[in-house]
């Protein structure tokens, strides 16, 4: 399988969109808290649509992950400052892969290429954030030499 890594452009939009809409719908099923307490299938998809409107800034780089003309996975870099870390880190953010395609390298694949973006743009650190329940993600983020480093709590305000 031949995995083209490259730089998002508004022509992806449509498929990037389509891709988080699965994802919403069928990987956030998956978070710690009962579903009283998470926002509904649609309010989760519009927020990450809101994070799609952002496409052209200029601290954020989407990928996408192509096969053929297909795409087939996207993630997001966004460079910034962080409260403990010296210097810009890169955070990491709303990696997807479609369904067909995982466990066969995309993921990883994604998350080296923005490993390389976040070096040539002078990141000292990559951070970013998964649900402790998706395993595959979490072997994939040690594997590929991430750590626990804040662990981010969470209660719900009556």
């Amino acid at each position: 399988m031949d995995i083209n890594i490259m730089r998002a452009t508004r022509r992806h939009l449509p498929a990037i969109r389509a891709l988080y809409r699965v994802f919403v719908k069928d990987e956030y099923s998956i978070a710690p808290l009962p579903a009283e307490h998470l926002n509904t299938n649609e309010d989760r998809t519009n927020a990450v649509l809101r994070v799609l409107d952002s496409f052209e800034s200029p601290k954020k780089t989407w990928l996408v992950a192509m096969i053929d003309k297909a795409v087939i996975g996207t993630a997001l870099l966004t460079i910034k400052s962080h409260p403990f870390l010296a210097g810009e880190i890169g955070r990491v953010d709303l990696v997807m892969v479609s369904k067909d395609f995982r466990r066969q390298g995309v993921g990883r694949a994604l998350m080296n290429e923005l490993y390389e973006l976040a070096r040539s743009m002078g990141c000292g650190w990559m951070t970013l954030g998964v649900l402790e329940t998706n395993e595959a993600a979490l072997r994939m983020y040690k594997t590929s030499g991430y750590s626990h480093f804040l662990l981010e709590l969470v209660k719900k305000v009556d």
